[in-house]
């Protein structure tokens, strides 16, 4: 089987996603695949081409505000254009900065209707909570510490791409939540003093003018 695996992330190869579909290689077994990074200056073409030659694709993406972002829906309008393929396969890993996996639901049913209205034949996949803290784990085993549940389920996805029973797999990091937003908060106040700036503009709010 071909697959190509889609980076959605405008960070590209430094960021969670890229991350995500590093450690779901091993688990392709004897499958070919291809990443396509996807962003403003991507070749339309080539997205096309690309997904033309797959039996399967997997998007992999940051939420933003409960949906993808902007590059890949553009990308999904293309590939709804131009690409007249309805055996195609779609499955989607998906992470977001909450530690509650439920906000990528929204995105997962974004992609489900897609698929529907298009005939792909959507699989499901992954919905990831906690996934800030992915970029300060890349030494961490797949398997180990807070990354314990990823094998069964990326097993899971790659039983979906093969036999075609859509599953959908939610769970957040394997870290108590306190844990996860003491992390997140030290990581924001640190970044900001970086930047030059003060703990205090974390909590900074838009002025409104007078009505």
């Amino acid at each position: 089987m071909k697959i190509t695996l889609m980076n959605a992330s405008p960070k590209a190869e430094h960021s969670g996603s890229q991350q995500l579909i590093d450690r779901l290689i091993p688990f392709l077994k004897g499958d070919e695949y291809g990443i396509l990074q996807v962003n403003p200056q991507m070749k339309e073409d080539l997205a096309v081409k690309a997904v033309m030659a797959s039996d399967a694709i997997v998007i992999v993406s940051p939420i933003y505000v409960s949906s993808l972002p902007s590059s890949m829906l553009a990308l999904m309008d293309v590939i709804e254009a131009r690409v007249q393929k309805k055996e195609l396969k779609v499955a989607v890993i998906l992470q977001c900065g909450f530690y509650e996996a439920e906000n990528t639901e929204l995105a997962m049913e974004l992609i489900k209707q897609w698929c529907r209205q298009n005939k792909y034949d959507f699989l499901g996949g992954i919905g990831f909570g906690g996934g800030g803290a992915l970029l300060g784990m890349k030494d961490i085993p797949t398997g180990k510490l807070f990354l314990k549940q990823l094998p069964q389920a990326y097993e899971a996805l790659y039983q979906s791409i093969h036999d075609g029973h859509a599953k959908e797999n939610y769970f957040s990091i394997a870290m108590p939540k306190w844990l996860y937003v003491f992390v997140a908060n030290h990581n924001w106040k640190t970044m900001i003093k970086a930047e030059g700036g003060s703990p205090k503009d974390l909590s900074a709010r838009p002025k409104i003018p007078n009505a």
